[in-house]
Order: C-alpha cells, then structure tokens, then sequence
C-alpha cells in the first residue's frame, strides 16, 4: 500500500512557487552557512565521502538554524502567502509519518487552524496572512531540515555511533537550490529524502503496517506445540490472516480454512527467510513467536532504520565492503555483484563495534599485534592481578620503553588500575596463535579498528557473534585478501603463500576499497521485501528517543543508552 492511498492526492500546479518560500529557502540556506561555526565541529575521521568542510549537525542545530530564518525574515516584505500552497504544505506534514515522523512536530494542528481560518474568512487580512506566513515558514524549515539531515544526531548519545553526517555548504545549497527549482512544496519536500530504493522500500512498508495497525493489527499465536504440513490446527487462520497482513501471502479463497496446505507452507518460508529464521516446513516456537511480534513493535523497528537512513544512506557507494554489526556479516560488493561475502564476529556489549566509514588502503601478512588499552585494562591486568599468567598464556612478550624485555612476574600489577599509567608494551609476534590471525585489514580511523583474520575460527559457528574487544573478525580472510587486492599477480595461491609464509608483509592496494561498517535492524532487499535483523546493541531504543523529541535533554538520552546497552557481564574469559 503506497502513502498515495492513504491520503488524498492533490494535483499538481506545475513549478510556480511563491517568492514567500524562495525567501526563506535562501535564508535557510544563508543561516546554515553562516552558523555553522556553532556547531561542533568534528574531526575527520577517514570518510568515504567527506568534504573538508564539514560539521557536525547536533540535534539542537535545527531550533538554531529554525530561529535564525524566522528572524532574518521578520523584516522582509515577501508576497503573501497562496491558501493552496498552504493546503498542500499540510498534506506533506501528514506524509511525513511515512517517514517514521510525527506530523504534530511540524505543527500540524497550527496549520490546520489556520487553514480553517483562511478558508472561513474568504480572503486573507494582514494579521491572518502574516500568522499563515511564519507558521509556513517555521513547519517547511522544520520538517525540510529533518527530511535532509535526520531529526535527531545519535552520536552525541550512543558511544557506538560514530558516523559523521558531513555537510558541505556549497553542495549543500546546490542540492537545496536544484530542489527548489524542481516543483512546489510537495516536489521539493519529498526531494530531500534519501533517493534510495531501500528508503522508499521501508517507507511502503511503513505505510503499509500503520495501515494494519488501524485495522486492529494481528494477534499473538500460541506457541505449544509445531505445525506440519497437512495437519489441521485452530491457530492456522490466524497465521494467515497475519501472513495476508505482511505481504507473504496472497489473499486466500479461504482465510478460514484451519490445513496447513502446501500454499501456506510457501508462505510460513517467505516468512521465516525475512525474519532470519531456518527456513522449513514447520511452523515452530521461533516462527510463531517471530510472526507474534505486535504490528507497533514493527512500526518503531521501521521508524528506527527509516532515521538511521537519513544519517548516512546519501554516502553509500556503489562499490564498497559492507559490514552490518547487527548480522554479523560482510559483503564486498560492487554494483549488483557481490564479489565475496562472510561471517563475522563483532564486539562485545561494552566494547561495541563502531558505526563508521573509511578506505581499506592495505593488507598486512602475519601482523604483530600490540595489545590495545582496552584489553589491557580490562583484560591483562585484572587477570595477573588475580594470579593468571595470561602474558604467558597468550605468548605475549612484555617490554619496557626502552625496548628492554620485561618479566611479567616481577611487576606489581594490583599499581596499575587504568592503562595510562602502565609503563611497559605487550606484543605477540606473528605466527597461527597471534590474535590478528594471518592478516590484517587496515584503513584509518580514529577508533583502532580494523578487520582482522583469527585463531577462533570456531567462533563463527555461533548464532551471536558479540565477542571481540571492537575490531571485526573475518571469516575466509584469504578469499577477501584476494577480492581487494584484484590483481593477476596476487592469485588465491600468492595470498596463501604470503599468509603462510611468515614473514611480515605490508601490500597497498591498488584500488583502495571504501568500507562501511553499517547498524541496520531492517532492510529491503534486492526483490524489494522487508528483512528483519536482530538489534545486536539494543540501539533501536535510543533512536526511537531521538525521533520523540530532538530537543530532548541530554539526560534522558544517557538514561536510554544505560537500558538499551547493559554491561555484558564477566569479560575474565573472553578469547582475544
């Protein structure tokens, strides 16, 4: 169900726009690059697409950017203001709860009294005209900037998250500027969405699901004992009445029919592949607990990833190595192709991996690997405080500044409560016992991180890959060396033989490879279905808050990010 269903559609009136809106466009445009210099402005941490000029856009900036139009404009004297394109500004405030907004957010209700107003009076006085006039002006800036730039910025709240929304001013205000001139309110609103299929793929669903949702939803199944195929059971009309509602049923001639025949078994699998489930016959505990999940929970997962689209869809690119944290998996893709995919672990709980983007720039054979602070305080030294040798256990050598090996029983290591104060350096040398594994994947970042083969290849088997200490590790690493480097000289043979041989080896690529390291709990695949993911970090939470109020204090946030993302517990045995 598309959101032209849903609502009355008005026709369009061609690309006339009042000088009211190019106004205040252009002083929105004026006011973002002249304040820019309040906002934060972050460093730059190896982007894939990353003007030099950039800011960070917090979630207070649209209130000043909002404040700052509105008072650029209190002198000016534009035409006033067209009743229809007022009609039509309200009609886009409604839209936008397709994109996981809240139209009482752009002052729906103002506008609605006003458009009452203007409609009862027959003609616009110069009190009524100048109400319409900053009420337009403050809904279209509000809704314009959060339609471009996300509503809320998580990064300020959620440690994870360090995706930096780069804003260009000059590209900026082309792209605005290139909108404005493309047709009417409606035109230029809907413009600045992302302009990606699998926005408009989660925003259809969203829609359709709210549709559902009015209908009165669907209901829990219960879940005491698996359905086979050919058996009659009473829950069967309820799995497909629910299964109608998610699209993986056509509607059937017999909604009542209590078999569970041969075209619903089609159905119960579209199901199961949708929500990561094993795909069978059978329609089991998780099937029906997954197919239980109310329509509102579905909702806020849709509303979360529709904003996390807006932070950072715009700087995909094409060709590039995909890691979805909350999958744990990786896809170096280019175009329609994948060209080498795989299981990862990512980081635990409290050691989170990071949300960001950067360029693989090399590949590094049988890595020595320096243990980094986090695992050193919150790892080593715990560990021989407490009597076990995990230096020697892990074939870690330990050295003073100087270079001087130290023995690591000679040292007092209860002095040594943060890793800033401890004076010495751990190595394990390259070799199948090294942490690192037998290669390393680098590409700049602030953070330390990096993909990396391992020595707990067993690991992968688990269905939760939260286990390492932030860094990602990779399944066939060897097949992904060979995929990024592209080169008739570096055969799966020669990755092989370099990876084996020993020696500590350094390659640049070629063709440096852009990299995301991407959060999604849903997406919207290649047949433009709906996929469900897990919420590994439980940061669904904390971007639902954003969307409730931007302005919100920063307290609340804090309070969200302690719930969604609880300590993992005792980390004493965690394999590096």
């Amino acid at each position: 169900m598309r959101d032209s269903e849903l609502l009355p559609a008005r026709p369009d009136r061609g690309p006339r726009l009042i000088d009211l809106r190019r106004i205040l466009l252009a002083a929105f445009l004026g006011a973002a690059i002249a304040f820019s210099g309040l906002l934060s402005v972050r460093p730059a941490s190896s982007q894939v697409v990353q003007p030099s000029d950039t800011v960070l856009v917090k979630d207070h900036a649209r209130g000043i950017v909002t404040e700052t139009v509105i008072e650029a404009l209190a002198d000016e004297a534009g035409e006033r203001p067209d009743p229809a394109e007022l009609a039509d500004l309200v009609i886009s405030v409604k839209e936008s709860v397709f994109d996981g907004l809240n139209p009482a957010d752009y002052d729906l209700a103002r506008l609605e009294a006003l458009q009452s107003r203007v409609h009862g009076a027959g003609r616009l006085d110069d009190r009524l005209a100048a109400d319409v006039a900053d009420a337009m002006r403050r809904s279209f800036l509000k809704l314009a900037f959060d339609l471009r730039f996300g509503r809320g910025d998580i990064g300020g709240y959620d440690e994870s998250w360090h995706f930096a929304r780069g804003i260009d001013n000059d590209s900026m205000a082309a792209e605005l500027r290139r909108a404005l001139d493309r047709g009417p309110i409606r035109e230029t609103l809907r413009s600045l969405r992302p302009q990606h299929p699998v926005y408009a793929g989660m925003r259809e669903h969203l829609a359709l699901y709210l549709r559902v949702r009015d209908a009165g939803g669907w209901r829990p199944i219960p879940a005491d004992r698996p359905i086979m195929p050919g058996v009659r059971d009473d829950r069967v009309p309820f799995i497909r009445e629910t299964l109608s509602g998610m699209r993986d049923l056509p509607l059937p001639a017999s909604r009542t029919s209590p078999v569970y025949d041969p075209i619903l078994v089609t159905a119960v699998a579209r199901f199961q592949e949708r929500h990561g489930l094993p795909v069978n016959d059978t329609v089991n505990a998780s099937t029906l607990k997954a197919m239980s999940v109310p329509v509102e929970k579905r909702i806020e997962g849709l509303r979360a990833n529709l904003e996390r689209a807006r932070w950072f869809l715009r700087h995909s690119p094409d060709t590039a190595l995909y890691v979805n944290i909350p999958t744990f998996d990786a896809r170096l893709v280019a175009g329609d192709s994948v060209r080498w995919s795989g299981r990862v672990q990512v980081g635990m709980i409290d050691r989170k991996t990071p949300v960001l983007h950067s360029t693989v720039q090399s590949l590094e054979f049988n890595p020595r690997w320096t243990v980094p602070k986090t695992i050193l305080e919150k790892d080593i030294v715990p560990r021989m405080a407490r009597g076990t040798n995990i230096v020697k256990r892990k074939n870690l050598v330990m050295y003073d500044f100087r270079g001087n090996p130290v023995d690591p029983l000679a040292v007092d290591w209860n002095k040594f409560s943060t890793a800033e104060r401890f004076p010495y350096l751990l190595r394990q040398d390259p070799g199948a016992g090294n942490a690192l594994g037998r290669v390393k994947f680098v590409f700049p970042n602030e953070h330390g991180i990096y993909l990396h083969d391992t020595p707990s290849k067993s690991l992968f088997a688990k269905e939760n890959r939260t286990l390492s200490s932030g860094c990602v590790r990779v399944e066939n690493p060897f097949a992904l060396a060979a995929a990024l480097l592209d080169d008739p000289a570096w055969t799966m043979d020669d990755v092989r033989r370099a990876a084996l041989g020993g020696t500590t080896r350094r390659v640049w690529l070629k063709r440096p490879m852009p990299i995301a390291l991407t959060y999604w709990t849903a997406t919207i695949d290649g047949e433009g279905r709906l996929i469900w993911y897990g919420d590994a970090y439980g940061t669904d939470p904390v971007v639902l808050a954003a969307l409730r109020n931007a302005e919100e204090p920063d307290a609340l946030f804090l309070a969200m990010q302690r719930k969604a993302n609880p300590h993992s517990g005792d980390t004493s045995d965690v394999d590096f």
